[in-house]
Protein backbone atom coordinates (compact mmCIF):
# COMPACT_ATOMS: atom_id res chain seq x y z
CA UNK A 1 0.00 0.00 0.00
CA UNK A 2 1.15 3.58 -0.68
CA UNK A 3 0.92 4.51 2.98
CA UNK A 4 3.81 2.20 3.81
CA UNK A 5 7.13 3.49 2.44
CA UNK A 6 8.57 -0.02 2.31
CA UNK A 7 5.87 -1.29 -0.06
CA UNK A 8 6.92 0.46 -3.23
CA UNK A 9 10.59 1.43 -3.20
CA UNK A 10 13.71 -0.26 -1.76
CA UNK A 11 15.65 1.33 1.06
CA UNK A 12 18.75 1.74 -1.10
CA UNK A 13 20.65 4.82 -0.01
CA UNK A 14 22.75 4.81 -3.17
CA UNK A 15 19.57 4.92 -5.26
CA UNK A 16 18.05 7.73 -3.21
CA UNK A 17 21.27 9.77 -2.84
CA UNK A 18 19.85 12.40 -5.19
CA UNK A 19 16.21 11.85 -4.24
CA UNK A 20 13.86 14.66 -5.19
CA UNK A 21 11.39 13.99 -2.37
CA UNK A 22 11.64 12.57 1.18
CA UNK A 23 10.03 9.39 2.49
CA UNK A 24 8.97 11.08 5.73
CA UNK A 25 7.87 14.62 6.67
CA UNK A 26 10.15 17.18 8.24
CA UNK A 27 9.23 16.46 11.91
CA UNK A 28 10.24 12.80 11.50
CA UNK A 29 13.45 13.71 9.69
CA UNK A 30 14.34 16.17 12.43
CA UNK A 31 14.23 13.33 14.94
CA UNK A 32 17.09 11.66 13.07
CA UNK A 33 19.11 14.86 13.12
CA UNK A 34 18.32 15.34 16.79
CA UNK A 35 19.54 11.82 17.56
CA UNK A 36 22.80 12.56 15.74
CA UNK A 37 23.10 15.77 17.74
CA UNK A 38 22.58 13.87 20.99
CA UNK A 39 25.43 11.46 20.28
CA UNK A 40 27.84 14.17 19.20
CA UNK A 41 27.15 14.58 15.50
CA UNK A 42 27.46 18.32 15.81
CA UNK A 43 31.21 17.83 16.27
CA UNK A 44 32.23 14.53 14.67
CA UNK A 45 30.59 12.08 12.22
CA UNK A 46 28.48 9.36 13.84
CA UNK A 47 28.51 5.80 12.51
CA UNK A 48 25.20 4.38 11.38
CA UNK A 49 25.53 1.53 13.90
CA UNK A 50 25.88 4.05 16.74
CA UNK A 51 22.84 5.96 15.50
CA UNK A 52 20.82 2.75 15.23
CA UNK A 53 21.77 1.75 18.76
CA UNK A 54 20.80 5.18 20.09
CA UNK A 55 17.41 4.94 18.38
CA UNK A 56 17.00 1.30 19.41
CA UNK A 57 16.56 0.30 15.77
CA UNK A 58 18.20 -2.61 13.88
CA UNK A 59 21.23 -1.40 11.95
CA UNK A 60 19.82 -2.73 8.67
CA UNK A 61 16.23 -1.62 9.29
CA UNK A 62 14.64 -0.37 6.04
CA UNK A 63 12.59 2.14 8.02
CA UNK A 64 15.72 3.55 9.66
CA UNK A 65 17.40 3.82 6.27
CA UNK A 66 14.42 5.65 4.83
CA UNK A 67 14.35 8.06 7.75
CA UNK A 68 18.06 8.73 7.24
CA UNK A 69 17.64 9.37 3.52
CA UNK A 70 14.71 11.67 4.32
CA UNK A 71 16.91 13.65 6.70
CA UNK A 72 19.53 13.90 3.95
CA UNK A 73 16.90 15.00 1.42
CA UNK A 74 15.87 17.84 3.72
CA UNK A 75 19.52 18.87 4.08
CA UNK A 76 19.54 18.03 7.78
CA UNK A 77 22.51 15.65 7.79
CA UNK A 78 25.53 14.77 5.65
CA UNK A 79 27.42 11.55 4.99
CA UNK A 80 26.80 8.00 3.75
CA UNK A 81 28.39 5.60 6.22
CA UNK A 82 28.81 8.06 9.07
CA UNK A 83 26.60 11.09 9.56
CA UNK A 84 27.02 14.61 10.88
CA UNK A 85 24.80 17.66 11.15
CA UNK A 86 24.65 20.01 8.19
CA UNK A 87 25.43 23.70 8.59
CA UNK A 88 21.69 24.46 8.53
CA UNK A 89 21.04 21.89 11.27
CA UNK A 90 23.71 23.46 13.43
CA UNK A 91 21.91 26.78 13.05
CA UNK A 92 18.67 25.05 14.03
CA UNK A 93 19.97 23.15 17.06
CA UNK A 94 22.57 25.71 18.18
CA UNK A 95 21.21 29.13 17.13
CA UNK A 96 23.19 32.26 17.92
CA UNK A 97 20.33 34.63 17.02
CA UNK A 98 16.58 34.42 17.60
CA UNK A 99 15.83 34.11 13.87
CA UNK A 100 18.24 31.29 12.98
CA UNK A 101 15.98 28.41 13.98
CA UNK A 102 13.01 29.70 11.96
CA UNK A 103 15.30 30.42 9.01
CA UNK A 104 16.72 26.90 9.13
CA UNK A 105 13.23 25.36 9.08
CA UNK A 106 12.40 27.19 5.87
CA UNK A 107 15.73 26.13 4.40
CA UNK A 108 14.96 22.49 5.21
CA UNK A 109 11.55 22.79 3.58
CA UNK A 110 13.01 24.08 0.33
CA UNK A 111 15.83 21.52 0.13
CA UNK A 112 14.04 18.57 -1.58
CA UNK A 113 14.00 19.41 -5.33
CA UNK A 114 10.35 18.34 -5.66
CA UNK A 115 9.40 20.65 -2.80
CA UNK A 116 11.39 23.49 -4.34
CA UNK A 117 9.36 23.18 -7.56
CA UNK A 118 6.06 23.43 -5.66
CA UNK A 119 7.32 26.35 -3.56
CA UNK A 120 8.49 28.21 -6.66
CA UNK A 121 5.07 27.80 -8.23
CA UNK A 122 2.81 28.53 -5.25
CA UNK A 123 4.68 30.73 -2.76
CA UNK A 124 2.39 33.64 -1.95
CA UNK A 125 -0.63 31.77 -3.29
CA UNK A 126 -3.19 29.35 -1.93
CA UNK A 127 -2.19 25.73 -2.39
CA UNK A 128 -4.49 23.56 -4.54
CA UNK A 129 -6.35 20.57 -3.20
CA UNK A 130 -4.29 17.62 -2.06
CA UNK A 131 -5.35 15.65 -5.15
CA UNK A 132 -4.17 18.39 -7.51
CA UNK A 133 -0.98 18.84 -5.50
CA UNK A 134 -0.28 15.12 -5.77
CA UNK A 135 -0.70 15.27 -9.55
CA UNK A 136 1.69 18.23 -9.73
CA UNK A 137 4.28 16.25 -7.80
CA UNK A 138 3.82 13.39 -10.26
CA UNK A 139 3.73 15.29 -13.56
CA UNK A 140 6.07 18.19 -12.84
CA UNK A 141 8.40 17.01 -10.06
CA UNK A 142 9.10 13.45 -11.13
CA UNK A 143 7.41 11.70 -8.21
CA UNK A 144 6.22 8.17 -9.12
CA UNK A 145 2.47 7.69 -9.43
CA UNK A 146 2.47 5.25 -6.50
CA UNK A 147 4.03 7.93 -4.28
CA UNK A 148 2.30 11.10 -5.40
CA UNK A 149 -0.40 11.11 -2.71
CA UNK A 150 2.09 10.44 0.05
CA UNK A 151 4.41 13.13 -1.34
CA UNK A 152 1.59 15.69 -1.23
CA UNK A 153 0.62 14.76 2.34
CA UNK A 154 4.26 14.82 3.44
CA UNK A 155 4.79 18.24 1.90
CA UNK A 156 1.73 19.71 3.60
CA UNK A 157 2.76 18.35 6.99
CA UNK A 158 6.31 19.63 6.52
CA UNK A 159 5.16 23.09 5.42
CA UNK A 160 2.80 23.36 8.38
CA UNK A 161 5.56 22.30 10.76
CA UNK A 162 7.93 24.90 9.29
CA UNK A 163 5.31 27.62 9.81
CA UNK A 164 5.04 28.24 6.06
CA UNK A 165 1.26 27.74 5.76
CA UNK A 166 -1.30 30.20 7.04
CA UNK A 167 -4.81 29.34 8.22
CA UNK A 168 -6.23 29.87 4.72
CA UNK A 169 -3.82 27.43 3.10
CA UNK A 170 -1.57 30.10 1.56
CA UNK A 171 2.13 29.32 1.26
CA UNK A 172 4.01 32.19 2.95
CA UNK A 173 7.71 31.41 2.70
CA UNK A 174 8.89 34.69 1.18
CA UNK A 175 6.69 36.65 3.57
CA UNK A 176 8.19 34.77 6.51
CA UNK A 177 11.71 35.48 5.29
CA UNK A 178 11.10 39.16 4.62
CA UNK A 179 9.00 39.79 7.74
CA UNK A 180 9.52 37.37 10.57
CA UNK A 181 13.13 36.50 9.87
CA UNK A 182 14.24 40.11 10.07
CA UNK A 183 12.55 40.32 13.45
CA UNK A 184 15.02 39.70 16.31
CA UNK A 185 12.13 38.59 18.50
CA UNK A 186 11.06 35.75 16.24
CA UNK A 187 11.40 33.29 19.11
CA UNK A 188 8.23 34.78 20.56
CA UNK A 189 4.76 34.45 19.12
CA UNK A 190 2.76 37.51 18.20
CA UNK A 191 -0.36 37.36 16.11
CA UNK A 192 -2.41 40.39 15.13
CA UNK A 193 -5.16 39.48 12.71
CA UNK A 194 -7.74 41.98 11.49
CA UNK A 195 -10.70 40.46 9.64
CA UNK A 196 -12.67 42.96 7.53
CA UNK A 197 -15.66 42.90 5.21
CA UNK A 198 -15.27 41.60 1.61
CA UNK A 199 -15.10 45.20 0.34
CA UNK A 200 -11.75 45.82 2.07
CA UNK A 201 -9.05 47.06 -0.32
CA UNK A 202 -5.83 45.16 -1.05
CA UNK A 203 -3.74 47.92 0.57
CA UNK A 204 -5.73 47.60 3.76
CA UNK A 205 -5.40 43.84 3.85
CA UNK A 206 -1.62 44.02 3.55
CA UNK A 207 -1.53 45.82 6.90
CA UNK A 208 -2.41 42.54 8.60
CA UNK A 209 0.45 41.06 10.55
CA UNK A 210 0.70 37.39 11.38
CA UNK A 211 3.78 35.92 12.98
CA UNK A 212 3.47 32.34 14.12
CA UNK A 213 5.80 29.88 15.84
CA UNK A 214 6.03 26.30 14.59
CA UNK A 215 6.13 25.07 18.16
CA UNK A 216 3.44 25.99 20.67
CA UNK A 217 4.18 28.42 23.49
CA UNK A 218 2.18 29.69 26.46
CA UNK A 219 0.08 32.58 25.26
CA UNK A 220 -2.77 34.97 26.02
CA UNK A 221 -5.59 35.53 23.51
CA UNK A 222 -7.83 38.59 23.19
CA UNK A 223 -10.69 38.77 20.67
CA UNK A 224 -13.10 41.61 19.93
CA UNK A 225 -15.83 42.00 17.28
CA UNK A 226 -17.63 45.24 16.35
CA UNK A 227 -20.00 45.89 13.42
CA UNK A 228 -18.99 42.73 11.61
CA UNK A 229 -15.24 43.35 11.96
CA UNK A 230 -13.01 41.49 14.35
CA UNK A 231 -9.54 41.76 15.85
CA UNK A 232 -7.76 38.80 17.40
CA UNK A 233 -4.53 39.21 19.32
CA UNK A 234 -2.30 36.40 20.58
CA UNK A 235 0.78 37.25 22.63
CA UNK A 236 3.23 35.30 24.78
CA UNK A 237 2.34 35.12 28.45
CA UNK A 238 5.40 37.25 29.17
CA UNK A 239 5.68 40.13 26.70
CA UNK A 240 9.14 41.74 26.72
CA UNK A 241 9.80 45.43 25.97
CA UNK A 242 11.10 44.83 22.46
CA UNK A 243 8.03 42.87 21.37
CA UNK A 244 5.73 45.38 23.08
CA UNK A 245 7.32 48.23 21.11
CA UNK A 246 6.67 46.38 17.85
CA UNK A 247 3.06 45.72 18.84
CA UNK A 248 2.57 49.35 19.83
CA UNK A 249 4.04 50.54 16.53
CA UNK A 250 1.63 48.30 14.63
CA UNK A 251 -1.37 49.50 16.62
CA UNK A 252 -0.37 53.12 15.95
CA UNK A 253 -0.23 52.28 12.24
CA UNK A 254 -3.87 51.13 12.37
CA UNK A 255 -5.13 54.26 14.13
CA UNK A 256 -7.92 55.82 12.02
CA UNK A 257 -7.49 59.34 10.70
CA UNK A 258 -9.81 62.11 11.94
CA UNK A 259 -11.49 62.43 8.53
CA UNK A 260 -12.40 58.72 8.33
Amino acid sequence: MDNNPTDREPADDAKRESASYPYYPLPSALKIADAIREVGGGRVPIAKSVLASHLKEPDKSPVLQQRITSAKCFGLIEGRVSFSLSAASKRYFFPTTDSERASALLEFLGSPPAYAEVIKRFDGSQLPTREILANIFHREAGVPHSWKDRAAATFLKSAEFAGALDDSGFLRIRARKEGRLSNPDSGSMLEVMQTTTPSVTRSQSTQNVRTEESQSVDSNTWSFTYQGKSVRLITPTELDNSLWEKLQAYVNLLKPTDNK
